[in-house]
């Protein structure tokens, strides 16, 4: 007999509602259920499929049940509570240990979970919060029947580590405050586009897919690329470290290396901040500083910030941590008894192959020992040991479109789900245009697949991001959070704010608690029931009214009801348009409750507010703290 992995020990089921339980056993055949000295009663079919309903059950726990087939499967630790299933990609993703300690602006003088235990991760002890992670799995020929694996797990300091942190915090609020055991199905994926997450029917509407879906199914295709990719990545790896000279002997990274031929360079710098630019291969880095005595007793960690693309790190000639890519912030523990009295050699082996390589500025480069800081960033020696071309990116195909409909998403269509939870839209930011009728057609994809048409959608606008020390950082994500804005119109639906949360330099803002609070504010109106201020204020509406000879518009809010505030002197980020090509700055009061614009000259036709990458100034919120979601808007001028 075979049950569901979800359907196992320590699982969450839906309370107040009657449930599925599904499984396999010989074809047809008698199961039985035992539960809470009650026995239920079914038939397999000519498959082997059976189906048991349990009836409505109230929050509650720990109980036990057992199921007879052609063998027996009892299974322990069963709680009734709330259910949701998160989905989206890496900022949904992102876990706990990518979290803690990352307070940036106080990131030298903050405690560390993995030697000064911070307080909530290190006694997390929350048995009634549950999490449940969907095997990352993609389908092209046919929706997967089930899942493959997975367990559920509680938390604990030794399971929270892993756990997405969005949906940590949001569980720890709802539990807190209802008590109520929470269950969380993790269904999430790293850099996966909308289009991933839709149904091959729902995608064949749009026709742009249908080719690409086409050609996914035939899985020589599939495996012929996979196999060519890692090939040529396993190639272009070995031909760098064959020709990088700083693996010649003496190697690089050995204390005793005579740096031979090496400039200054500035750490944290990027690339492309200075003459290497857009420069592919093997760069090496090395720094010297001295260690007191008194301080080689101290557990140690190395932060190295964010490197682009990859590194390999020594200290003294040891290899003390590697990261393959990107994003991982750099945090590498220091084997005891390797940082010496005197001075100690920090050597990193820094690979770039597809992106600008470099140090990502403003995070933290140095040794934390106990509550001491050694700051590395300044002037290091550098040296170039190979140059290779641009290794071109990897396929992925659980981003291909409707892979992970079929493959995470649809085994998860008979499990009775509270609401779901969703962070997504960083890898649509190319084609912002498209994103609203995705999304729309994702919500009454999932809805119908779940058998419920009022299923509660919380979702997360995407915050602030990029660096506009450098560049202009543009408009795509403002225009996908105006997609993101729209989808309000849908009933039983809410959007976590989080425009002053982001990180200029993080594609992965920190502060996971804030959003996963402010999704929880949602559930508690949308789904619980309270009569609250949920989420920022939502721009509604506009009029136009004539004062004193003076003109004004008026913009108009929902979820203000209790008052709109200024953090400041004035607002910013607010732009009048006479043609939507050139905007200019304007200033408005509140008034009444509105957000009143003065009209100085002719009468524009569009008004936009925090409309760019990185609103920085963003400064607009309801009372109750929450931001103002950016917005543009098209105006009917009126005589």
């Amino acid at each position: 007999m075979k049950l569901s992995p979800l359907f196992s020990n320590g699982m969450v089921l839906l309370r107040e509602q009657e449930l599925k339980l599904f499984g396999q056993t010989s074809p047809n055949s008698n199961v039985t259920l035992s539960f809470l000295s009650q026995t239920y009663h079914t038939f397999s079919d000519a498959s082997g499929n059976f189906t048991i309903m349990l009836p409505k059950m109230p929050a509650g726990g720990p109980y036990e049940m057992t199921i007879i087939g052609d063998e027996t499967i009892t299974i322990q630790d069963i709680y009734f509570g709330d259910v949701y299933l998160l989905s989206g990609q890496s900022n949904m993703v992102l876990p706990i240990s990518r979290t803690i300690n990352k307070n940036k602006l106080n990131w030298q003088a903050d405690s560390l979970f993995i030697n000064n235990n911070a307080d909530e991760i290190c006694h997390a002890n929350e048995k009634h919060i549950r999490f449940f992670t969907v095997p990352k799995q993609y389908q092209f020929d046919a929706p997967a029947d089930d899942l493959e694996e997975g367990i559920w797990l509680s938390v604990t300091p030794e399971t929270i580590l892993p756990m997405s942190a969005v949906g940590y915090y949001f569980a720890k609020e709802i539990h807190d405050r209802y008590d109520v055991p929470v269950g969380l199905i993790e269904a999430a994926v790293g850099g996966a586009p909308i289009e991933a997450f839709i149904s091959e029917e729902t995608l064949h509407q749009f026709g742009r897919y249908d080719s690409n879906i086409k050609q996914n199914k035939q899985k020589e295709y599939v495996d012929s690329v996979i196999n060519v990719d890692n090939n040529r990545i396993q190639h272009w790896l070995e031909t760098l470290d064959n020709i990088d000279l700083g693996l010649k002997q003496p190697e690089w990274y050995q204390p005793e290396y005579q740096e031979e031929d090496f400039t200054s360079y500035i750490v944290p710098e990027l690339f492309r901040d200075n003459t290497l630019g857009a420069i592919r291969g093997s760069f090496w880095f090395r720094k010297t500083f001295t260690m007191e005595e008194d301080y080689l007793k101290e557990d140690a960690i190395l932060y190295l910030g964010s490197i682009i693309d990859s590194d390999l790190t020594y200290l003294n000639g040891e290899l003390v941590g590697r990261t393959e890519y990107q994003y991982p912030p750099r945090c590498y523990p220091i084997p005891t008894g390797l940082l010496k009295k005197g001075i100690n050699t920090l050597v990193i082996r820094v690979i770039s192959s597809t992106h600008e390589g470099g140090f990502v500025p403003d995070k933290p480069y140095g040794i934390r020992y106990g509550s001491k800081f050694i700051d590395l960033s300044g002037t290091w020696q550098f040296r170039i040991g190979a140059t290779c071309e641009t290794l071109s990116p990897q396929t992925f195909f659980n981003y291909m479109p409707t892979s992970l409909y079929q493959g995470m998403i649809y085994p998860l269509r008979n499990y009775a789900i509270k609401g779901i939870l969703f962070y997504q839209g960083e890898s649509n930011d190319s084609h912002p245009e498209k994103y609203e009728e995705l999304f729309r057609a994702m919500i009454k994809d999932w809805r119908t697949l779940f058998n419920n048409q009022n299923l509660p959608f919380l979702y997360v606008q995407l915050a602030n991001f990029g660096d506009h020390k450098r560049f202009n950082t543009g408009t795509n994500w403002a225009y996908l959070r105006e997609a993101q804005r729209h989808i309000l119109n849908i009933p039983n639906t809410a959007m976590a704010v989080t425009l002053d949360i982001g990180e200029y330099n993080d594609l992965h803002p920190q502060n996971k608690q804030a959003v996963g609070k402010r999704l929880a504010l949602a559930a508690r109106a949308i789904l619980y029931g309270e009569d609250i201020t949920y989420q920022g204020p939502i721009i509604s509406d506009y009029s136009y009214i004539h004062l004193e000879g003076k003109s004004y518009i008026d913009l108009i809010f929902s979820s203000a009801e209790n008052g709109l505030f200024i953090m400041g002197d004035q607002i910013q980020s607010l732009e009048l348009s006479m043609d939507g090509s050139i905007w200019e700055e304007t200033n408005a009061s509140i008034v009444d409750n509105k957000l009143r614009i003065p009209i100085t000259t002719k009468c524009p036709q569009f008004v936009r507010y925090a409309f760019e990458n990185n609103p920085e100034g963003a400064n607009l919120y309801n009372t109750e703290g929450l931001p103002a979601s950016s917005f543009l808007l098209s105006l009917q001028v009126t005589s």
